[in-house]
């Protein structure tokens, strides 16, 4: 039996995508506006190239967002042009309050049609009878990048990262522990110069006071020697796959974050330093780790230290620009109960971030936490 789909485009771009994986229709019709043609396109890119629909088996129809005429002719026309006996399903998720309205008004007694809503936490309801399910479609964050406009430039998958590297991780936080200020001075120096040299160069050196840090990147070498206070010394090499990257920057506490996270139970993909192409003036677009629970995404930034709370309006306004509002966001800090990062977690409301501090907190402490918040639908 033919089954056609009819999607109103406008707002988020995944329920449309994940009602037309679930219910698997032969056309689907996409009504969408001027401003929310490019949301159609994505979609329709995304399943052409999945192979689930061809070209041919997609419609797009533009309507106006103000003149009620327009609306209603070709809503009516789309259901004059259905043919007899053949399946229905709306999906009246997205597109103006109005533009529902008119398609239910419409549609509504025709015989072998379903209406459905999908909501923040991939929930389809079918408005008809009320009964809601949960889909089974499970999407990697590559494809929920794409059907956002915000297809990815780069990232480390976590099954990347190795046991030498998760060793080295562990050392690397003991010489932080030694002295903060002398592991700053070499690993995350302030001055651009340096910055500069560890990102271009493939082999250099590092000082700060008497301390110092070498490093070779064809190697995967890192010698540091440390000086703490009284002349106290400590040193170490490390060597991994990615001891550069993790040693320089404080990569190495995203990697023990997103250890972290692959306990976690809906974790089914873990991305770490993400790089989109830049998009609208944002002037942040990097996101240290990308949870992937199959039906959302969990942004994550990392901290070891707090310093600039602009850093969370940032990370706030990156994660609505790469991904919409159905993704959650969580700041993440080293230390927790200090002043600084009392601000932090006022700032972190007032953006609707979620904040947690490692020290004195659980892992299952995050973890309900996160699985709390995916059962909410967002406040903004």
């Amino acid at each position: 039996m033919e089954h056609i789909h009819i999607a109103l485009v406008g707002g988020q771009a995944y329920p449309i995508y994940l009602a037309i994986k679930a219910l698997q229709p032969t056309k689907v019709v996409l009504m969408h506006s001027v401003q929310s043609e490019t949301d159609a396109n994505n979609i329709i890119k995304v399943l052409e190239e999945e192979g689930a629909l061809m070209k041919e088996q997609f419609e797009k129809v533009c309507l106006s967002t103000a003149k009620m005429d327009d609306m209603v002719d070709k809503i009516v026309d789309q259901e004059s042009i259905i043919p007899e006996g053949a399946h229905c399903s709306v999906n009246l998720t997205g597109g103006t309050k109005l533009w529902s309205v008119l398609l239910y008004k419409i549609f509504q007694n025709r015989s072998d049609t379903d209406f459905f809503y999908v909501d923040q936490n991939c929930m389809l309801y079918n408005i008809d009878n009320l009964q809601k399910y949960e889909s089974e479609v499970q999407l990697d964050a590559n494809t929920i990048f794409k059907l956002y406009g915000s297809p990815v430039k780069s990232y480390t998958r976590f099954e990347e990262y190795t046991k030498e590297d998760f060793d080295v991780i562990k050392r690397i936080e003991s010489l932080r522990k030694f002295s903060v200020e002398a592991y700053n001075g070499v690993g995350n120096p302030m001055n651009r110069t340096d910055a500069n040299k560890i990102r271009n160069q493939k082999t250099g050196f590092i000082q700060y006071q008497d301390s110092y840090a070498e490093w070779d990147k064809d190697a995967n070498r890192v010698e540091v020697s440390l000086y703490g206070r009284k002349g106290i010394h400590k040193s170490d090499i490390l060597e991994s796959p990615h001891a550069v990257q993790l040693f320089f920057s404080c990569h190495w506490f995203e990697l023990k974050v997103a250890r972290i996270l692959s306990r976690w139970k809906y974790a089914k993909q873990i991305l770490l330093n993400v790089e989109f192409p830049y998009k609208n003036n944002n002037p942040k677009n990097e996101i240290d780790i990308v949870v992937n629970t199959g039906k959302r995404l969990l942004f994550v930034e990392c901290k070891t230290q707090i310093e600039d709370m602009t850093n969370i309006d940032k990370f706030s306004k990156a994660v609505k620009n790469y991904s919409g509002m159905a993704s959650k966001s969580l700041f993440i800090s080293y230390v927790s109960g200090t002043k600084k990062s009392l601000l932090a977690q006022e700032k972190c409301e007032q953006n609707d971030v979620m904040c947690f501090g490692l020290e004195h907190h659980s892992e299952s402490d995050l973890f309900k936490m996160l699985e709390q918040s995916l059962n909410e639908l967002n406040k903004k």
